[in-house]
């Protein structure tokens, strides 16, 4: 029943948080998008900007939706456990948190994943019997980032940056990224 609930995700990358609003059947309701400045964007302060641009996409898209469950993808390394974006392009600095100001805008639960680790994820979902046991998902965007599976579960680590390949030396004594 798509009418159940509603889920909001959302998307971090460079100068942009993209929205996409979903019925609990999985249609898509609604798409839209912000400009933010990553130089200007502060640790302290991007949640206020965060918060504000998923109310106005809300308010123009979908005024008398409220959603029960809110996703963000981020590029870079997340770090799940506290739900902070430990680093990212998308940023000029570290330890970026989305999670508590999110929660405690729209007072739903809010689930923060690295942009790869959430396509191993989906594509996992949809086609197990393709996608299982053991695979990699390469992302080439404005960095590079990897998801990855092992026996049916995404590999993640302790934090959720396990998997993230896109700013690491891969030649021994190499120049750094």
């Amino acid at each position: 029943d798509g009418t159940a609930a509603s889920a909001l995700a959302v998307k971090l990358s460079v100068n942009k948080i993209e929205f996409a609003l979903a019925d609990y059947a999985g249609t898509v309701l609604a798409r839209g998008r912000e400009s933010f400045s990553p130089e200007n964007a502060t640790a302290e302060g991007f949640g206020t900007t965060l918060v504000a641009a998923a109310r106005s996409f809300l308010a123009r898209e979908a005024p008398d939706t409220r959603p029960s469950i809110i996703s963000i993808a981020a590029q870079g390394v997340v770090d799940d456990s506290v739900g902070t974006v430990a680093w990212s392009p998308a940023f000029a600095v570290r330890h970026v948190p989305v999670v508590a100001p999110l929660e405690e805008a729209f007072g739903v639960p809010c689930r923060l994943s690295n942009d790869t680790n959430m396509i191993a994820e989906a594509l996992h979902r949809t086609d197990p019997q393709r996608y299982g046991g053991t695979f990699a998902v390469m992302f080439v965007d404005y960095g590079v980032g990897m998801g990855l599976f092992v026996n049916d579960r995404l590999f993640v680590g302790e934090t959720g940056a396990a998997a993230e390949i896109g700013h690491a030396n891969h030649i021994p004594g190499g120049a750094l990224c």
